[in-house]
């Protein structure tokens, strides 16, 4: 626990800039002129999940309404340090 407290730690900065990065991504909308902005969000999205080691695809739901579904499966390993971050 001491060890993933401090990884985190350390990495606050970096982690608080990211997530910035991602709330300034106008991202939650249905309208049309906004559908860029949701997909580079599920990009976004996706590119920190598979860094994390998680298989990720992006899936439209409605091509008419541009709906998009980031879905992800995570590995052994990342359930793993799931598990020990909850402890």
């Amino acid at each position: 626990m001491e060890g993933a407290l401090a990884r985190a730690a350390a990495a606050r900065e970096a982690d608080l800039a990211d997530l910035v990065e991602e709330l300034r991504i106008p991202s939650i909308s249905a309208l049309p002129e906004r559908r860029e902005d949701c997909l580079r969000n599920a990009q976004w999205l996706r590119d920190r999940m598979q860094a994390l080691g998680m298989k990720v695809e992006i899936r439209v739901k409605d091509k008419d309404r541009g709906q998009l579904i980031v879905s992800f499966e995570s590995n052994d390993d990342f359930e793993r340090m799931l598990e020990v971050l909850r402890r």
